[in-house]
């Protein structure tokens, strides 16, 4: 599809008319993109951790290590004294 003529004219006519103190519409929604990607970012890390945290609990529990401490239900999922 061939764009139409005076399109992009008028893209550049309607920055010129935006006050310089206030970004341009596509800097806005680049800057929340930007902030979007951060938190999914910041999520995965997230989970990742969590996700080695359960790897390590599940091969403890594999092993039997975690299985030899006395426990009222099961010390795999019961927290440890620090």
């Amino acid at each position: 599809m061939r764009p139409r003529p005076g399109a992009a004219s008028r893209r550049c006519a309607h920055r010129a008319r935006d006050p310089p103190w206030r970004p341009a519409p596509c800097d806005a929604v680049r800057d929340l993109l930007d902030a979007r990607i951060a938190e999914i970012d910041a999520t995965v890390a997230d989970l990742l951790a969590l996700r080695r945290s359960l790897a390590e609990t599940r091969k403890a529990a594999e092993d039997g290590r975690s299985c030899e401490e006395p426990s009222a239900v099961c010390s795999i999922i019961e927290p440890r004294e620090v």
